[in-house]
């Protein structure tokens, strides 16, 4: 049930970003500057160019306010995605997007692929001359993302193909791939992208068909392959560290209990960059925390007494990056009139993804290395046998109770708890807008705050009691929002104070070095490093970094 709640409230607020014009500054936007021809192009083919091709009269594409090709197909996939733990989360989406990206790449005048591969590149990219550019753009990034959901998402398929058929597209056009063979058509280069990306997916270190492992049959997709597996100093039954992650105990209401085990724990060590390579991750280090856990357990309670519906509802709203941070993304732009599949759009959202994927591949690596302890662990242990004063759960607001008996607001993620991979996000949100948007104000452009709209009763964990009345959240800059994203965490239950700093300093230059390796993209420049695409990822047997 959270699951679903949590699906629908994500879903509805990217329809509120998409739809809504309440708080919009009323903008007329520019006419686009006419792009030069490329040197290197081609003019692609399939509409309007003989028998057998598609009519362009005969294509509806979606129209009016807020309206997306994009988040037409995007949407059904969020269910999906967001059943995964979130670090799995992040590489569902790049890996969607790396067609995304090429796609776009291929009506941009000068951008590389999302492997910045001139030769390739400019083999696939349109003459901005061609007629019918803007539907051959409009059809290419229809079949794209079809593609890309359907063979990364198989159960969306019925959707989408039904999607494609509203448009006037043929669905089922590649089910002779014979037929998909000729990038220069809009299936053809959709198909070849899907391909690629796939051929990454295979070999990005994740082990996500759990074949990493050797296992021919009854796989275990994304676990640790590597030749010593990590495994958690403290066992779910004996406590012999104080400082050492402990797995928690989980139940689902419904009788059924288990232990955690630590979501990709090889990720940090296996997962494949693509714009920062080993010597950039490596050199993103976090400092040994020097926590004083009794202070530390101290303030972790008061926080949780403090709990009120804006706090508990930030909790709620910020556990889940793509239904925050990327909605608010979308508001900014809608709101700003800016096309939500245009080149400005599409390769903002693409260094946001990127920076979720590469900078939470770093997070991992240090958080197995500290193998910090999370608060649970510690308040049932350090204060056992005394009351506490804390939130005492769903409708039981805060409350004295025996210290054992005390749980973070939420379900507290199964990996260790430093540094903090949400700090990390965050943070990395915040320095890429600033750099696209260049401000941190978000008012100026939009005229007013970005907003979340909260109805009453519509928590997960209070469904019906909070927030008591109709509550608006308001962000007036992306470090207000950052602020708020991170010290959700802490309010939530889940970290202790050093996490969040460390998190921050870990992913900020990360951030900058991934935004500035997109520029030399956009402008059709190979960055100092990019992946070797066609050879398979190492497999690190212990650690990348010596």
């Amino acid at each position: 049930m959270r699951a679903q709640a949590s699906n629908c409230l994500m879903i509805a607020a990217l329809l509120v970003a998409l739809c809504s014009t309440s708080h919009a500054k009323p903008t007329t936007a520019a006419p686009p500057t006419p792009s030069p021809v490329p040197t290197s192009c081609i003019y692609p083919t399939g509409i309007d160019d003989g028998p057998g091709s598609l009519d362009s009269g005969t294509l509806t594409f979606p129209s009016g306010p807020g309206a997306s090709i994009f988040f037409t197909f995007i949407g059904p996939l969020l269910p999906t995605i967001t059943s995964h733990e979130t670090a799995i989360q992040f590489r569902l989406i790049q890996v969607t997007n790396l067609v995304i990206f090429s796609t776009a790449a291929a009506f941009h005048p000068t951008s590389l692929d999302h492997f910045a591969r001139p030769v390739e590149s400019n083999a696939r990219r349109r003459c901005s001359d061609a007629s019918d550019f803007a539907v051959h753009r409009k059809t290419t990034l229809s079949y794209a993302l079809a593609f890309a959901a359907t063979h990364f998402f198989p159960e969306t398929k019925p959707i989408h193909d039904g999607t494609l058929v509203s448009f006037g597209l043929d669905p089922s056009i590649c089910s002779n791939p014979s037929n998909c063979m000729d990038v220069a058509t809009p299936w053809g280069l959709a198909y070849k992208l899907v391909q690629e990306a796939d051929f990454f997916a295979q070999r990005d270190g994740w082990n996500a068909d759990g074949s990493y492992a050797g296992r021919m049959y009854n796989r275990f997709p994304y676990s640790d392959f590597r030749a010593t597996p990590y495994a958690p100093v403290n066992s779910p039954y004996d406590f012999k560290r104080v400082t050492r992650w402990q797995p928690l105990l989980e139940n689902n209401k419904l009788g059924f209990y288990s232990h955690q085990v630590h979501t990709v724990s090889h990720a940090g060590d296996t997962g494949r960059s693509i714009f920062l390579g080993d010597a950039a991750m490596c050199a993103a280090t976090a400092p040994v925390p020097t926590y004083n856990y009794e202070d530390e357990v101290t303030q972790v309670l008061a926080r949780s007494a403090a709990l009120n519906d804006v706090l508990k509802m930030e909790v709620e709203l910020f556990d889940g990056k793509l239904g925050s941070l990327v909605p608010l993304q979308v508001q900014y732009y809608a709101r700003r009139g800016v096309d939500l599949d245009s080149w400005e759009f599409i390769l903002t959202d693409t260094v946001t993804i990127n920076m979720l994927y590469e900078t939470t591949t770093v997070t991992w690596r240090e958080k197995i290395k500290h193998d910090r302890v999370r608060p649970i662990t510690l308040v049932h242990n350090l204060r056992a046998g005394t009351m506490v004063t804390a939130n005492a759960g769903p409708y039981q607001g805060t409350q004295s109770m025996h210290a054992e008996e005390w749980l973070s607001y939420i379900r507290t993620m199964p990996h260790s708890e430093y540094p903090s991979g949400s700090s990390c996000a965050c943070s990395g949100f915040e320095r890429v807008m600033s750099l696209f948007t260049g401000s941190d104000d978000v008012t100026a452009a939009i005229g007013g705050p970005l907003v979340f709209e909260l109805p009453a009763g519509s928590s997960r964990t209070e469904p019906g009691a909070v927030p008591a009345n109709n509550l608006t959240l308001a962000y007036t800059a992306w470090s207000q929002i950052a602020s708020a994203c991170m010290e959700s965490r802490r309010n939530g239950g889940f970290h202790f104070s050093q996490a969040l700093p460390a998190g921050r300093a870990l992913c900020l230059p990360l951030a900058d070095q991934i935004y500035a390796a997109f520029r030399k993209v956009e402008a059709g420049h190979r960055p100092d490093y990019v992946v070797d695409f066609f050879n398979p990822a190492p497999v690190y047997k212990q650690t990348r970094c010596g």
